[in-house]
């Protein structure tokens, strides 16, 4: 890099082409693709006169970089430039090639349609030729496209075309691909098999030094955990994020902090979901990941209460619409939806959810085919589940409440458990789900349920929490508020008893009630929360705290 910097300020062309080609290559290898984007682009300053098919190349290589770090608008006009060069000098070979990988980043942007046709353009071009790597990876890639369309039977037959051909050629980034392709769709349907080909693929591609279809496994592996509610796999994500961070993959960062922020919503740590959605909501290239990101922002707040939810999700529905994809659309009708329902607007349910219930219908998809057909049900769209719903929504449409109370309890989703209770006749069970609504923050829920109980004449319902807990944005309470900065100092909880005057049973509870609203799994967790909340002056407690 720095014998690049003086060749370029002495114009020694031939030298900046040698090394800062060579310095994009380092930086790339060490993860820093910015750095790397960088250097290509000093490079193509000193580029005029390169032979066209050497110009394409230099290009392609650069747009990559940027497409890793999500700088999508140059790295499309870049990849753009090469393909035209290509086009120009190339043959079927080099096209075809550029074709395929320029659908992957158009499929980021969401410019799906021109990405299926990059895709089947590079296909047909390949075909034309002896079979080689590259006709293994424009089938391969082909899988992708109909893995995002969760198109199965699609998945399968374009997995079945590139498998056997990266396997006799030896092509490890086609199999890769290929089994991750096929993992996740498994995964996605239920499909046994689904996790060990995911994990198989990412292994692969850590062997093979592979980064960005080890960050792409990751990111599968949290969009079906996310989708499927399976909890377990956080530690997946949580590693994903690692790999990614020291790997400058930003794309990859942006779309885990989504699904991260969408499992921590779905199990009740609503303030811990909005830092990442945040994060991804306001980030710089976020594109499609901002749409999971835009649903959690608007539904802690329609759950809580609050104002703002529909403008976030006006902001996800333009985003999603234009794709006509499952995964993009399907989270944005059932916000609306759940929104409409906790206002009492029933009638916009049906348009919300139209056509995203269409798509699920196609692919048979149990968790999205369950959710919205469960809120199509309560407008009164549908009388029976369908029978590809998975079990806990199909128990919620059937009207057995103490099952699917049971099954969202198993399954660890609060907020849904308390939606079940609340469609029991039985006091019992209603003041349980009033309980979690309260503890949840779930305002309007908490309200339904009350009211609820008042028609049935019963009396001492509890009020919920205080306007001031509820005015702070944790839900905590001024007893939990006070005893915060005791915490962040590193106190045991017999230490925060005696210097508060409570019982240690007492502050127990208060400790487990502060740790569950703040999304703290650790103490040391509360004490970096309470700094991002203000609440404790500045960041001294957390190392403490450590």
């Amino acid at each position: 890099a720095r014998l690049a910097h003086h060749a370029e300020a002495a114009g020694e062309r031939d030298a900046v082409l040698e090394y800062a080609q060579a310095a994009a290559v380092r930086a790339a290898a060490l993860g820093a693709h910015r750095e790397a984007a960088a250097q290509y682009a000093r490079a193509l300053r000193f580029a005029e006169g390169l032979p066209p098919a050497a110009l394409a190349a230099l290009l392609e290589r650069r747009a990559y970089q940027l497409f890793l770090a999500a700088e999508f608008d140059e790295a499309i006009a870049t990849h753009e430039q090469s393909l035209a060069h290509h086009r120009m000098v190339g043959g079927p070979l080099a096209i075809g090639a550029s074709l395929r990988a320029f659908s992957r980043i158009l499929w980021c942007v969401g410019r799906i349609r021109d990405a299926e046709h990059n895709a089947q353009e590079a296909v047909a071009l390949l075909e034309q030729l002896p079979p080689g790597p590259e006709l293994a990876m424009a089938y391969s890639g082909m899988s992708s496209i109909y893995l995002n369309d969760e198109n199965a039977a699609a998945t399968h037959a374009w997995a079945a075309r590139a498998l056997p051909l990266a396997e006799r050629l030896n092509v490890v980034e086609a199999t890769v691909q290929t089994l991750n392709n096929v993992g996740t769709i498994n995964l996605l349907q239920g499909t046994p098999g689904g996790r060990e080909q995911l994990e198989q693929s990412l292994e692969l591609a850590r062997e093979a030094g592979l980064e960005e279809h080890v960050g792409r496994a990751f990111i599968h592996l949290a969009w079906t955990a996310s989708r499927t509610h399976r909890f377990d796999m956080m530690d997946r994500v949580a590693e994903g994020l690692e790999y990614a961070g020291e790997r400058d993959l930003y794309l990859w960062r942006l779309w885990l902090n989504a699904y991260r922020s969408r499992m921590d919503l779905d199990r009740g740590q609503w303030t811990e979901a909005l830092a990442p959605a945040a994060f991804v909501a306001g980030a710089r290239g976020a594109s499609l990941s901002r749409v999971p990101a835009l649903c959690v922002q608007a539904l802690v707040a329609g759950r809580r209460g609050a104002a703002g939810a529909w403008p976030l999700l006006d902001e996800a529905l333009a985003l999603a619409e234009p794709t006509h994809q499952l995964q993009h659309i399907a989270p944005v009708a059932a916000a609306r939806a759940e929104l409409a329902w906790l206002v009492g607007d029933v009638a916009t349910i049906d348009p919300a959810t139209r056509e995203a219930f269409s798509l699920a219908l196609r692919a048979r998809d149990p968790w999205t085919l369950g959710e919205l057909a469960y809120w199509r049900w309560r407008a009164g769209l549908l009388a029976d589940p369908p029978p590809e719903a998975v079990a806990p929504y199909a128990r919620m449409i059937e009207g057995d409440w103490q099952s699917a109370e049971r099954l969202w309890s198993e399954i660890g989703c609060p907020y849904e458990t308390a939606f079940a209770l609340a469609d029991s006749g039985d006091e019992e069970a209603l003041r349980r789900g009033l309980a979690i609504a309260d503890r949840l923050g779930a305002r309007p829920l908490a309200a339904m349920v009350s009211r609820k109980l008042r028609e049935m004449g019963v009396r001492g319902i509890p009020r919920g929490p205080r306007p001031a807990t509820r005015a702070h944005p944790a839900g905590l309470t001024s007893r939990e508020l006070e005893l915060v900065p005791l915490l962040v100092q590193g106190l045991s909880n017999a230490e925060i008893a005696q210097r508060s005057y409570l019982a240690v049973k007492t502050v127990d509870n208060h400790v487990s009630s502060i740790l569950s609203k703040l999304g703290a799994r650790r103490r040391v967790d509360v004490a970096r929360e309470a700094v991002r909340l203000g609440l404790v002056p500045d960041a001294a407690g957390t190392a403490k705290a450590e």
